[in-house]
């Protein structure tokens, strides 16, 4: 009767051993791609990324985005965290949006109808995280990112070109919008703008979101082990570049838009 249940689980077993191999032992990371891997992103950021699509971008719930969704995220969360057109953070916002719509359209746009569907952001991402300095050695590529976001948080937030300028400096080819969007990232959740994310910012947000509350909570608590650690801006890039290229189901990172099963 044993033998029997393990020979009609084998392969659950074997993802959850190749999973947990994986996360304690970094080095097999590049095995583990090529294992789970089908095309550029594995099933599991796959899933991660179509979660990110219906949470926090397609608002209306048509299953497509256009520009007005763009509109419509712009003003719910200016609304959410009082961000008025002359606030910094709302004209990184605006200038992230048009930046990221224009990738959208011009990268991954398939069909040329001026609409994203799930498959086509899908698409948009996979030309983004299959780049060979990700692929090759994710450390690395976590800190560039940090050394690029960096950067850009050190630059007076008004001054013309000059969070690019020194940006463009450690880029390496990495995409400029990238890094904004992690910088947005960070400050959506950071509501009162002391460089923390807390708990309860968090949750407030992600209520927002339609994210229920007691969810949130246990998110948070799992990339914050157990609100032990303080969730700062490098901290945050952490977990964010975590979210977008970790295969493993137990990393931390996983867990920051609010999503606790996979």
């Amino acid at each position: 009767m044993f033998l029997s249940f393990l020979l009609n689980h084998a392969n659950i077993i074997m993802n959850i051993i190749m999973e947990a191999f994986v996360c304690c032992f970094p080095c097999t990371r590049l095995w583990n791609r090529h294992y789970n891997r089908v095309s550029g992103l594995s099933e599991f950021q796959k899933h991660k990324l179509r979660h990110d699509f219906e949470t926090f971008w397609d608002l209306n719930k048509t299953k497509l985005l256009e520009g007005s969704d763009f509109e419509l995220a712009k003003k719910q969360i200016s609304a959410l965290n009082n961000w008025k057109d002359t606030d910094p953070r709302y004209r990184r916002m605006d200038r992230l949006f048009q930046d990221l719509w224009h990738q959208l359209v011009f990268n991954a746009d398939i069909d040329g109808d001026n609409k994203i569907s799930s498959y086509e952001w899908l698409k948009m991402w996979e030309k983004n995280l299959d780049r060979e300095e990700i692929k090759e050695n994710s450390d690395t590529f976590m800190k560039e990112m940090k050394k690029r976001l960096n950067a850009i948080s050190i630059q007076p937030k008004d001054t013309a070109g000059g969070e690019a300028d020194a940006a463009d400096k450690m880029s390496k080819g990495l995409p400029m919008w990238m890094t904004d969007y992690i910088l947005y990232k960070f400050e959506l959740f950071d509501r009162n703008n002391d460089g923390v994310i807390t708990m309860d910012e968090y949750v407030h947000v992600l209520k927002d979101f339609r994210i229920p509350q007691e969810q949130s909570r246990k998110a948070f608590l799992k990339f914050s082990e157990e609100d032990s650690r303080k969730v700062d801006y490098e901290y945050f890039c952490e977990l964010t570049i975590e979210f977008y290229t970790s295969n493993c189901r137990l990393s931390k990172g996983n867990f920051i838009t609010g999503q606790i099963d996979f």
